[in-house]
């Protein structure tokens, strides 16, 4: 009884515990027993095989999705830039500021050498800095005398991965948000390392307004683009691709300082090329 009853029933239970733990590796022996009993190994073995082939695949196939989206979100290129870059251009031209239309020419140059080649999750952040950099010299070309910038970081974090355009683009937000004619715009960047090293702290801070209570609620605790008409989805687009890289092991936070504007900080994890 022990033998033919006891023993197959006591294994049997002993798997699928392991099977409950994720072990999608145990397997039942395969022994000369009664009938029934070899028939229920043996689809026990094979509906695990098949649970692991199905677990694989679905994990794959959402790798790819993420893949896809990572893509899908690195492309996105803001049309209205460029479109208000040419007609800065020509502009320019009409009055014949030849040193203008060079100095500009060149960095839309290096800004879409950046975006078209940065088909890859990560960059280094010296070369998004510049990027970042790049992209604020173009603004100051299109607004003269209406914002300054500065970008302060480490040297020894220059050759840390990041996601590219993390900083620009939340750089950008600051210019399409808090950009006046009437009073000058500072924008400033600080790169640090973390209290804990092996993390990455990013602050974005402008002069400007700051965020109204509505949308910083909404970049704060809410999971979808502050607006159908696009409006912040630059920021939106940052949070998920932060989500999908660091799988939950990164932080986007959003506030408004007294007397200073808006701030972004974030942290990532520390990850050298």
């Amino acid at each position: 009884m022990r033998r033919v009853f006891l023993q197959p029933i006591y294994r049997i239970v002993t798997a699928m515990k392991k099977l409950r733990q994720g072990n999608l590796d145990t397997r039942l022996p395969i022994e000369q027993n009664s009938t029934e009993f070899e028939v229920m190994n043996e689809q026990f073995n094979r509906m695990i095989s098949e649970i692991k082939d199905l677990k694989i695949n679905v994990y794959e196939e959402k790798l790819k999705l993420q893949r896809a989206e990572l893509k899908h979100l690195q492309l996105q290129i803001n049309p209205h830039f460029f479109l208000n870059s040419l007609n800065i251009i020509y502009n320019l031209a009409n009055v014949k500021d030849f040193a203008i239309i060079q100095e500009m020419s060149k960095c839309l140059i290096n800004y879409f050498r950046f975006m078209f080649r940065s088909n890859s999750y990560f960059v280094n952040l010296k070369d998004e800095i510049k990027h970042t950099a790049n992209y604020l010299r173009i603004q100051q070309l299109r607004f003269p005398d209406t914002f300054h910038y500065s970008v302060e970081t480490q040297a020894d974090l220059e050759k840390c991965k990041i996601p590219p355009l993390i900083i620009q683009t939340i750089a950008e937000n600051s210019i399409k948000h808090a950009i006046s004619l009437d009073e000058r715009l500072n924008i400033h960047v600080v790169i640090n390392e973390d209290e804990d090293s092996d993390f990455i702290n990013i602050k974005i801070q402008d002069t400007g307004e700051g965020f109204p209570e509505d949308v910083l609620y909404a970049l704060e605790f809410e999971d979808s683009p502050i607006a159908s008409e696009g409006e912040r989805i630059g920021i939106w687009n940052v949070k998920q691709r932060l989500k999908l890289l660091y799988k939950g092991n990164s932080a986007i936070h959003f506030s408004n300082e007294e007397g200073i504007g808006a701030t972004v900080h974030v942290r990532i994890p520390k990850i050298l090329m």
